[in-house]
């Protein structure tokens, strides 16, 4: 009898042991699977779910197969299925939505830029957007006021006038009903992102001043001639000069700026072409008074970087 138990506890023992053993394989085999890497686009210059391109054909890379459909009725851009976009818009931002095997779906955005040149501008911008929040140094954001159809400039008009002042459409270009909406949602993107700016600054003109005014950060604005477009610049510096100048009184403060002006702010930035209304440049000046250009966002990129940052939330 004694020798019968000792077996039935052995036996007892050993079924124990393998079931510890096939639990333990269980468990690593879950682990092993759960911690399969998700998929992912592998394709080059794709970042934080913007993808930028500079050619009107190519190819997106992905770590496993994946089907692909453009989300919106923009004619003017096409994907495949698999991932070949054979036409899109320069400059324009499309959103896309692709499909993995296990019918997990990813959305994310592709910039068509016009060149080499003007896509690592976007893209530099598009990283820099992290660095805006830190506080070790003076930024600026410089948009280019919101859209402005409504009316022409007086540029032939005497100075007494103070026609570039003006808010009436028969003395100097003013905001469309778009370039007020354009204006509204920065504010939108900026308060919804937590945006940290500190001061704002604007040209003269009516269009530049309400482009701020109409975000409605809860900042004052302040009005500095030195930024002025061409039309009417009589503070003897150009707009980028007068750019500078800012920036340059600003370095001690270690502080996000805003500046609302003209497309000719940008002029004296190598390499860089002429921003589209509502679009806008990074720069930073550091203590020794260096001013340095950081890249490009579009107001098209803002908008899809609000889209990203709200479904984190």
């Amino acid at each position: 009898m004694l020798c019968f138990h000792l077996k039935k506890q052995k036996l007892i023992k050993n079924f124990a042991f393998l079931g510890v053993m096939l639990i333990a394989f269980v468990s690593f085999k879950c682990t092993k699977e759960e911690a399969k890497p998700k998929p992912v686009i592998v394709s080059a210059d794709f970042y934080n779910r913007m993808l930028f391109i500079d050619q009107q054909s190519y190819q997106i890379k992905t770590s496993e197969p994946a089907t692909f459909k453009k989300l919106g009725t923009n004619t003017s851009f096409n994907i495949s299925e698999t991932g070949l976009i054979t036409q899109t818009t320069i400059n324009v931002v499309h959103e896309i939505e692709a499909t993995w095997a296990d019918g997990t779906k990813t959305k994310f955005f592709v910039m068509a830029a016009s060149g080499t040149a003007d896509k690592n501008h976007y893209l530099r911008g598009w990283k820099y957007i992290e660095k805006l929040y830190a506080t070790d140094t003076t930024r600026a954001i410089v948009i280019r006021h919101a859209e402005a159809i409504v009316g022409t400039d007086g540029e032939t008009l005497p100075a007494s006038t103070n026609w570039w002042t003006s808010c009436d459409s028969k003395l100097a270009r003013q905001l469309s009903e778009n370039g007020r909406k354009q204006s509204e949602y920065y504010g939108t993107v900026f308060k919804g992102v937590k945006m940290p700016i500190k001061k704002i600054f604007a040209s003269e003109f009516c269009r530049a001043k309400q482009t701020a005014e109409l975000m409605n950060l809860g900042l004052p604005i302040t009005i500095d001639k030195r930024i002025n477009g061409h039309f009417y610049n009589v503070s003897g510096v150009t707009s980028d000069v007068g750019m500078v100048k800012i920036l340059e009184e600003q370095v001690a403060t270690k502080q996000l700026l805003m500046l609302a002006a003209h497309y000719d702010i940008s002029a004296g930035i190598s390499k860089m072409g002429t921003l589209d209304m509502a679009d806008s440049f990074f720069m930073k000046i550091g203590a020794d008074k260096k001013t340095a250009f950081q890249g490009i966002v579009s107001y098209p990129m803002w908008r899809a970087y609000y889209d990203i940052e709200s479904s984190k939330k």
